[in-house]
């Protein structure tokens, strides 16, 4: 710590033989020139207090003392220090970075980009996204939306919709995002009612719940001709019920995006690290014009162009290998 004590001491720190320490007995001796002192002990000052980076690494050993992760919400503290406010791209990490500390169900960076890609191509004014954990994707989501466009979000569980408050916030991206709690049997209902067509729906909650409320969501009208969908994890754990759907209806046309599974058990010693996974990226075409319908088509070769891994074809059902 420096401190400053008489004018005529030297400044805590510096050795009374330094530059600074003799141009600070100087100074004292002239107690007529004040000004030359107190600019002088302020380039000091700057001289000896060590420069913090505006976003520097912490290792998992620190994280783990300063911090706990018991509820949702616990992320919240990391990420404020860690981030600049207002920061999305600073927060994401942040969020990655505490993640290596304590395992969380995320999309992550690889998966992350896919979903962005697809918003990006997209140019939705309305999203759903079904399972928002702590709002990691929402951000995601969020800030490639364009100008006057909306994100629902559909969590059921109150902290992390807590914790997802906070993060939205903190990214600066609040505003652009409307939170529904409750469970998405419940909510996708009445979505349609509220808020319009959904041009993308996004599904990462429970596994089981993906091709009810699908069938849901379009029945009830929330997805129309040329919606798009994107749902995680549809190998690993794996959603069948969903790609059979997909690969049977004649209403929509898909493919599979490669991708590792996201989730790491590193305390846990027969955990395969980087589990072959996929997200099903679809777009429902009844109901489309032929030329609306190569039109999708070209959307969807242009967004499989731009992945790092290249697009497979869905699966048929019975054939699908689950993991579990």
């Amino acid at each position: 710590m420096i401190r400053l004590t008489d004018p005529c001491h030297t400044v805590a720190g510096s050795p009374s033989h330094s530059r600074h320490a003799v141009q600070a007995r100087a100074a004292c001796g002239n107690l007529v020139d004040r000004r030359a002192f107190l600019s002088m002990t302020a380039s000091v000052l700057l001289a000896t207090l060590p420069l913090r980076p505006a976003h520097a690494e912490v290792s998992p050993s620190d994280i783990y003392a300063r911090y706990t992760y018991q509820r949702p919400q616990d992320i919240l503290g990391f990420v404020r220090d860690q981030a600049p406010a207002g920061d999305a791209e600073a927060t994401l990490a942040a969020i990655d970075e505490f993640s290596v500390a304590f395992p969380m169900y995320k999309i992550g960076a690889e998966k992350g980009l896919i979903l962005e890609q697809l918003v990006r191509l997209v140019q939705p004014q309305l999203v759903v996204e079904l399972g928002s954990f702590i709002g990691y994707s929402a951000v995601r989501i969020a800030r490639n939306l364009p100008p006057g466009a909306r994100l629902v979000c559909v969590e059921a569980n109150a902290e992390c919709v807590e914790a997802m408050e906070g993060v939205l916030r903190h990214a600066g991206l609040r505003e652009r995002v409307v939170i529904e709690q409750g469970l998405a049997s419940d909510v996708v209902p009445r979505l349609a009612q509220q808020y319009g067509v959904a041009q993308l729906l996004f599904e990462d909650h429970c596994k089981q719940c993906y091709e009810g409320d699908l069938i849901t969501a379009e029945k009830t009208g929330l997805l129309g001709p040329g919606s798009w969908l994107i749902a995680d994890n549809v190998l690993y754990p794996g959603a069948p019920e969903l790609l059979a759907h997909l690969a049977d209806s004649k209403m929509w046309s898909g493919v599979l995006a490669p991708a590792k599974y996201e989730y790491d058990q590193a305390w846990n010693p027969s955990w395969e690290a980087g589990k072959p996974d996929a997200m099903a990226v679809a777009v429902r075409t009844v109901g489309l014009s032929q030329a609306q319908t190569d039109e999708t088509a070209k959307q969807l070769q242009s967004f499989c162009g731009s992945l790092a891994t290249a697009c497979q074809p869905l699966p048929l059902a019975p054939i699908l290998d689950v993991q579990t």
